[in-house]
């Protein structure tokens, strides 16, 4: 079984995240962001790129009722939470103790079993599927209003804005950002 949710507290910001977890292992199966965590086609194209990407279907979704549902960090996160070591809990018995990608891949070795079911289409019917339910995040996951307010500010493209390649600098174009739309000058 995976979980799937999304993420809103930063949603203020301009930041949605969406993710999945598998509910055995508790590896994180994706951690996205984007503009969107609530659009049908971007939650249907996370999960036809993990079902792609593992050949296999989960027996079972649990999700939130409804259409609910940078990334450098989040797949650090993510990678540092699927290679660490999940304590002993209270509720042993349901959720063993151990590294989530060794309870996920192996999961003989804490003698349980692979719950999920081997795909029975093709790479074609994927696409097919892919290309008639799902969406792309928009590029560099902002919305267009926004990429035009990037141009708008820089006086560049917005494409040729250079991206930020650590989170102080994110935080610092953040911060000039909310300036120059307070009105002030840089």
């Amino acid at each position: 079984m995976i979980h799937i949710d999304g993420y809103d507290k930063i949603k203020p910001y301009g930041i949605a995240i969406h993710g999945a977890i598998d509910g055995y292992s508790r590896r994180i199966l994706w951690l996205k962001a984007g503009c969107s965590n609530n659009n049908p086609r971007y939650i249907a194209k996370f999960y036809i790129d993990f079902v792609k990407e593992l050949r296999r279907v989960p027996r079972a979704i649990r999700a939130d009722a409804g259409t609910e549902n940078v990334l450098t960090q989040l797949n650090q996160f993510m990678e540092n939470w699927n290679d660490h070591r999940i304590r002993r809990q209270r509720q042993e018995v349901i959720v063993p103790s151990g590294i989530p990608n060794v309870l996920y891949f192996q999961p003989e070795i804490y003698d349980s079993s692979d719950f999920s079911f081997p795909i029975l289409c093709n790479d074609q019917t994927l696409s097919e599927l892919e290309n008639e339910h799902t969406s792309d995040l928009p590029v560099r996951g902002c919305s267009e209003d926004f990429m035009h307010l990037i141009g708008y500010l820089s006086g560049e493209e917005p494409m040729q804005a250079l991206i930020p390649q650590t989170l102080d600098e994110a935080f610092q174009n953040f911060c000039t950002l909310i300036y120059i739309c307070n009105g002030c000058r840089i």
